[in-house]
């Protein structure tokens, strides 16, 4: 089965191997026939990789993890994502519960964190085969719901989740989207503040939208949106920052990433014909984030055909936004699950992906760019990672960094690809800063400055901490409001 994917925020780290040192210089982003491969040659060749030196990296504090506790799940998992909000209790920190497929099970599973390790809590019928899925609150109550996604039926799931008003979960509709979608994105996409999702159509060299109609169902959309050829994973971010989501997608046959850029409210389509970026061999795993420091999302990629991973920088100007390759690093053998999170706690985001290899590895790429610093406080200069690795007993297929303990540190959840262990790696990195549950702005207070950013972002949704996103879930809502109420006042730093 392909590695996974991921769609929102995530983990990574450190030291040694990094390609370089040139910058690339991408070529423009074009628009392209809606099928077939590329018609005119690539701008950056194997060759042209190959013939990087390779050096290392100077490595000022790595993220450090420590020796992984065991666990056993009753099937070999597809997917493994940290959600808030998931058992509907009122805790405002986030990401304290997880949630699996299991295809052969034919179920979805719930970790919930234990004192740094995970625990299962919960084991659920998905009614099919399910391999992806995507978390978001769905109908509006406050709870996150699910979308699962099965590839072998090409169908997606809706699972409500009603444990609030003291049921379960609740199997909801399903929706027949396409040939085997690869991945599953969630965002508002026709401007009328409900939730619509997105898939990733593999054979058909298509995104196909599913509109909320505000009532529980989904108009699945018959004009879908030609995209790059083989799409392997999508995201949704809004790249030229109109405060639209856009949909990007890698072709894995095509070489490049597609982006599809929404169209105003009204328009005709949600979005615009694809816009394609080259980027290397054979393009799988996608995920955003903002790793040059400057607030707006950028986007990192795996090659798989080159073994590397590729950030591609987001430049934003009047007319949109345009994307270019600033920086590509070694990825190792058979990499995927690429994730995109702050693992050191410095307000950077790091990449974190594994070699499905045996015995196999954890690869981390910390984020050491200057300006990076979290809150679009940075000047938005070309990032730079240095590159670890640490080894595994066994073959990996998933890790996921999630927050197991409250420390503001994620632990590595890694599960095994051909059996059905899981390893929780604590994460050990010393801390540069002090925890300060409510400090939006990074000056170890919490005052009328948090709650004011909190009251003018309400309802605001993929939210940084700048933005009033206090609880790190990425929408503005009741629990940052009531996280900056409990500790205000506080000052976490030394009198």
């Amino acid at each position: 089965m392909r590695p996974n994917h991921t769609e929102r925020r995530s983990p990574a780290a450190v030291a040694a191997r990094a390609i370089g040192p040139r910058r690339h210089t991408a070529a423009p982003a074009i628009a392209r026939p809606p099928t077939g491969r590329p018609t005119r040659p690539r701008a950056r060749t194997l060759a042209a990789i190959a013939g990087l030196s390779v050096a290392a990296a100077a490595v000022a504090d790595p993220a450090e993890f420590g020796t992984p506790a065991p666990g056993e799940t009753p099937a070999p998992l597809t997917d493994l994502r940290p959600v808030a909000g998931l058992l509907g209790d009122d805790q405002p920190r986030t990401l304290r519960h997880l949630v699996a497929t299991a295809p052969d099970a034919e179920a979805f599973l719930i970790f919930e964190a234990d004192a740094g390790d995970a625990a299962i809590v919960g084991q659920h019928h998905a009614g099919f085969a399910p391999n992806d899925l995507a978390a978001a609150d769905l109908d509006r109550d406050g709870d996150t719901d699910l979308l699962i996604l099965s590839p072998a039926t090409d169908r997606v799931r809706v699972v409500w989740n009603r444990l609030e008003s003291g049921g379960g979960y609740e199997l909801g509709p399903i929706y027949v989207m396409g040939r085997s979608p690869l991945g599953v994105c969630v965002g508002d996409f026709n401007a009328d503040g409900y939730p619509d999702f997105a898939t990733a159509n593999r054979f058909d060299h298509e995104v196909r939208l599913a509109l909320s109609d505000g009532a529980g169902l989904w108009s699945v959309q018959q004009n879908a949106l030609p995209t790059a050829w083989s799409p392997w994973s999508i995201v949704a971010a809004d790249l030229d920052g109109d405060g639209r989501d856009d949909l990007v997608t890698t072709g894995s046959d095509a070489d490049a990433v597609a982006v599809h850029f929404a169209e105003p409210p009204g328009s005709a389509s949600p979005f615009r014909p694809a816009v394609w970026t080259d980027v290397g061999d054979r393009p799988t795993d996608l995920v955003a984030g903002d790793f040059d420091g400057d607030g707006d999302p950028d986007l990192a990629v795996i090659e798989a055909g080159w073994s590397t991973v590729s950030v591609l920088r987001t430049d934003r100007s009047a007319t949109g936004a345009t994307l270019a390759v600033a920086a590509t690093h070694s990825a190792g053998l058979s990499a995927g699950d690429l994730r995109a999170a702050d693992l050191d706690n410095d307000g950077a985001d790091d990449l974190s992906l594994i070699n499905a290899t045996q015995p196999g590895k954890i690869v981390l790429l910390m984020n050491e760019t200057d300006s990076a610093g979290g809150g679009g406080g940075g000047t938005g200069v070309s990032p730079s990672f240095a590159r670890t690795e640490f080894a595994t007993t066994f073959r990996p297929r998933l890790a996921a960094p999630a927050d197991l303990d409250g420390d503001f540190l994620p632990e590595l959840l890694v599960t095994e690809a051909t059996g059905s262990g899981f390893w929780s790696y604590p994460n050990t990195t010393p801390r540069t800063q002090p925890i300060c549950p409510g400090d939006l702005d990074g000056d170890l207070r919490v005052n009328a400055t948090e709650l004011l950013l909190v009251l003018s972002s309400f309802g605001s949704r993929d939210a940084t901490p700048a933005e009033g996103d206090a609880t790190g879930d990425g929408v503005v809502d009741a629990d940052d409001l009531l996280l900056v109420l409990a500790n205000f006042g506080a000052f976490c730093g030394e009198d």
